[in-house]
């Protein structure tokens, strides 16, 4: 039988930063982000996510005018597929329309979708996982004006009333 030694949790951390410091092997990890400002209009529809590894996070209302210049600063082709939501085919991300390194596209459309949650990604041809896993990702929160009827209809049946 095999003796074992208890450590407590000081000694375990100390080993823990002694062991990620000399590194795990292998190579570090290629970061990549999108980042975004509001040019005109209402500065909370964009959130920064500090410190993450996605993000940003778009809050906008059904109906509303959505234009987005994206300019591919990554040294790989990529596109922008806004996943779930109802845009026009040249905004979709297909990747037909893909983005090489340096060059801009505008995405415009409007959001015709119901309150819920979105996402976006890279949608390139072969390279839409190693973009994603390296951070090309959000979240587009999708709000209604008219929230009370038209989006917690169905919910009504769920809703605990005390």
């Amino acid at each position: 039988m095999k003796e074992t030694k208890a450590i407590n949790r000081r000694k375990f951390l100390g080993y823990t930063a002694v062991g990620l410091g000399t590194g795990l092997g292998g190579p570090a990890t290629r970061i990549q982000h999108y980042t975004a400002h509001v040019i005109k209009g209402d500065k909370d529809v964009v959130q920064a996510l500090e410190n993450s590894y996605l993000g940003p996070i778009f809050r906008l209302k059904t109906g509303q005018k959505v234009r987005v210049p994206f300019t591919n600063q990554i040294d790989q082709e990529t596109i922008v597929h806004w996943h779930g939501l109802h845009v026009p085919e040249q905004a979709d991300g297909h990747p037909r329309f893909v983005i090489k390194q340096g060059q801009a596209y505008i995405y415009e459309f409007e959001l015709k979708n119901r309150a819920a949650t979105y996402w976006f990604h890279p949608h390139p041809h072969g390279r839409t996982g190693p973009q994603v896993y390296n951070g090309l990702a959000g979240l587009f929160l999708c709000h209604s004006h008219n929230l009370e009827h038209e989006d917690l209809g169905m919910m009504r049946n769920y809703l605990v009333k005390a």
